[in-house]
């Protein structure tokens, strides 16, 4: 579910629940660069930090998509895209948490109110349109600054 968007020099700029942006990644409607995903993969620890982010309604970076062919793909939060959707697809278990109780749970033990909060965290999108090779790739250089 779309909860709002605007636009800034073509881009569309918005904010969506994780809950579905996962499962744009899940119905292979969001590419993501795999070949970035090899060379930073996160451990274990890392995952459950961005977790614990949104257990704790802290905000977390904007994604950068690219419409392109009518599909999206990932060009900056890769990690954080991949991460998502392991765990609200039960592949890993939190580890290194503050609170004790939730280490080694998986996003299907999580009670109701967790569970909400991970599913209804409001995640920053802005999908890039109608940007030429060399636009881009200045974009994905200063998204590095």
């Amino acid at each position: 579910m779309k909860l709002a968007d605007y636009y800034i020099n073509g881009d569309i700029h918005m904010n969506i629940l994780a809950q579905d942006y996962v499962k744009y990644i899940n119905d292979g409607c969001l590419e993501l660069d795999c070949t970035t995903t090899k060379k930073r993969k996160w451990n274990l620890n890392k995952k459950s930090e961005l977790i614990d982010s949104l257990l704790k309604g802290y905000p977390v970076n904007t994604f950068y998509l690219l419409k392109k062919d009518g599909r999206y793909e990932c060009i900056d939060g890769n990690m954080r895209s991949v991460t998502l959707a392991e765990f609200m697809n039960d592949e890993f278990a939190l580890t290194g948490m503050d609170d004790e109780e939730l280490n080694g749970k998986f996003f299907s033990e999580f009670d109701e109110d967790s569970t909400s909060m991970i599913c209804s965290a409001l995640l920053k999108v802005v999908i890039l349109q109608n940007r030429n090779e060399k636009e881009l790739g200045e974009i994905v250089e200063r998204l590095e600054l």
